[in-house]
């Protein structure tokens, strides 16, 4: 096992791991620029029930986001499903949630559950959408499957 994923993590998932884990770094150094990148042209997110549309878009919201009520916070992001769309397309679903300075966990008002819409581009894979809620039962509910990716 590396981490909670079993050994036999293909490439590819790797790779959507990688882009999962850019994003957290980004978060957490506060760069909404390196943060947008992972995002395609015409992403579309809904997050804190904003909806935005395009890289634009989501550079300028997170951006305000870490100049203001996100300042020196950290994201983390745990696969918990992964489910290939069609060659060119792969949807992932993540718990984890925000961390504000100093904690060691998530509280459960900042726990959050994702839906990543991950699309295979020249550079790799961008995020196509990507939508995140509060989860129910504190994330533990129907479908949790212990912080280990489901294939279906």
């Amino acid at each position: 096992m590396i981490g909670s994923y079993p050994m036999t993590m293909s490439a590819g998932e790797l790779d959507l791991r990688k882009s999962i884990l850019h994003t957290s770094a980004a978060w957490a150094a506060g760069d909404a620029e390196t943060f947008s990148l992972a995002f395609a042209e015409d992403a579309v997110v809904v997050i804190a029930g904003v909806l935005l549309q395009g890289r634009c878009a989501v550079r300028s919201y997170i951006g305000a986001a870490f100049a203001g009520p996100m300042r020196g916070t950290c994201v983390h992001s745990e696969p918990v499903y992964l489910r290939q769309l069609t060659t060119e397309l792969v949807l992932v679903i993540t718990q984890g949630g925000v961390y504000l300075p100093g904690e060691a966990q998530v509280a459960p008002d900042r726990s959050l559950r994702a839906s990543w819409v991950f699309s295979r581009s020249e550079p790799g894979w961008l995020i196509s959408a990507y939508h995140s809620s509060r989860p129910a039962c504190g994330g533990q509910g129907p479908g949790y499957r212990g912080g280990r990716i489901g294939h279906h």
